[in-house]
């Protein structure tokens, strides 16, 4: 039995990272504003995966939606996963703010206040696959304090476990930067 054989029969990497772009549609505020993110997964076997996924949400409340999923992948282009998630969303309190069209006109941004919600995301995706690359649309279900539809088309690549210590220094270098200047 070859382990993580969701490439093909000569793919066996253990490890995926993906990049996402699309966009997520926020039903109770009624927006739909561009997103980008980044998801990992780590394959137990052919069946089973767990990782990591951050989102963020390029609106007029900047947010972040970060989650531990797990994931099924029946064959080798489906996968399903359901995850605990984090939503971080900036809640401005300013005379600025035009709530009908959820946009910040300025300001010191000293009337800002961040708010966490937790809540489940389900998931469904389609990948084709080009050796160890992939592609295709990816679609999830965001519900916390709010219900968002993200979709759009998530890139990524496999990769074996001697591959992530000569580039995860770079890449934890990459998301600590990010963060900062998120903050």
């Amino acid at each position: 039995m070859t382990l993580c054989n969701w490439h093909g029969p000569d793919y066996n990497d253990k490890h995926h990272i993906a990049l996402f772009t699309g966009v997520t549609t926020n039903f109770d505020h009624e927006t739909t504003c561009l997103t980008s993110g980044v998801d990992y997964e780590y394959f137990f076997s052919d069946l089973v995966a767990a990782g990591f996924i951050g989102d963020y949400v390029f609106s007029g409340e900047r947010e972040w939606i970060l989650g531990v999923p797990v994931f099924i992948h029946p064959n080798n282009n489906f996968k399903f996963g359901a995850a605990p998630i984090w939503i971080q969303t900036e809640v401005h309190h300013n005379d600025h703010y035009d709530d009908q069209y959820h946009d910040f006109h300025g300001g010191s941004g000293s009337d800002v206040e961040k708010e966490w919600n937790i809540g489940v995301g389900l998931n469904l995706a389609y990948n084709v696959h080009f050796g160890q690359m992939s592609a295709g649309p990816s679609v999830s279900l965001d519900i916390a304090n709010t219900t968002d539809l993200v979709y759009g088309l998530a890139l990524g690549v496999g990769f074996e476990e001697e591959r992530i210590l000569k580039f995860h220094d770079t890449v934890y270098i990459e998301l600590i930067l990010l963060l900062i200047i998120q903050y």
